[in-house]
């Protein structure tokens, strides 16, 4: 049987073989994947929602396992590019405490803290119209026109059209293939991860109050600016 909670404005439900909702607040803040058990008596006699037991750790490594299989079958590997990282969720500790790091998902970056120097680097190096000549035709680079890449290696300004470097990594590669995956740059001999590339030039062309909210220095406070005091009498 169906309803519709006029208090929440959302569709209610009394039953569900996938989901289950909670009797006392009837919306979908109150719902909860079951699992497909359907075993909800309990919960309707004491009109509380049954929360499902957590996922153990077998059944969250199902995926990494099935996926594993199917490159075995296939007798191949993730392609060039893909970085795999396996972070499950920590053990308990010997007092039963679990660990406060971040894992999983939870422990991915959600803005451009990780990319902060190279970001700096190329907004330093357009600031002061120091882009130079083009790393792959040598031509002259108009300072704050066009698309330029820069790499991405500490040291290296090396900086170049966007159409060069797209040339100079698809070179050698199948003529479907469209979008780059990787190069090396060919003054500091670095590899270079496309997206990595990327990121920063459309950070740096349509994203300058991101760049300037990244790069803006945080204000000292007096006890910092005291202990700079104290360690410069010290000298």
């Amino acid at each position: 049987m169906g309803g519709y909670d006029t208090h929440n404005r959302v569709p209610k439900f009394d039953c569900c073989p996938e989901i289950r909702v909670g009797l006392d607040e009837p919306s979908f803040n109150d719902t909860y994947l079951n699992r497909g058990t359907h075993n909800n008596k309990g919960a309707q006699e004491k009109g509380t929602t049954e929360v499902p037991e957590a996922y153990s750790q077998s059944e969250i490594c199902e995926p990494k396992k099935a996926w594993d299989n199917w490159l075995k079958v296939k007798e191949t590997t993730p392609r060039e590019g893909i970085k795999i990282t396996e972070d499950y969720e920590p053990d308990e500790g010997s007092n039963g405490t679990k660990s406060v790091e971040p894992w999983g998902i939870h422990a991915l970056p959600l803005d451009y803290a990780p990319i902060k120097p190279y970001v700096e680097k190329a907004h330093n190096v357009v600031k002061f119209e120091r882009e130079g000549n083009c790393v792959h035709c040598h031509e002259a680079l108009e300072s704050g026109k066009g698309f330029q890449p820069m790499c991405p290696h500490d040291g290296c300004e090396a900086m170049g059209h966007l159409d060069c470097w797209s040339k100079h990594a698809l070179k050698g590669e199948p003529k479907e293939m469209l979008l780059p995956l990787s190069c090396t740059c060919p003054s500091c001999g670095g590899k270079i991860n496309w997206s990595d590339m990327m990121k920063e030039l459309t950070l740096r062309v349509r994203g300058p109050k991101e760049v300037a909210k990244l790069l803006k220095k945080k204000r000292r406070t007096k006890k910092e600016i005291a202990a700079e005091a104290e360690a410069e009498e010290d000298i």
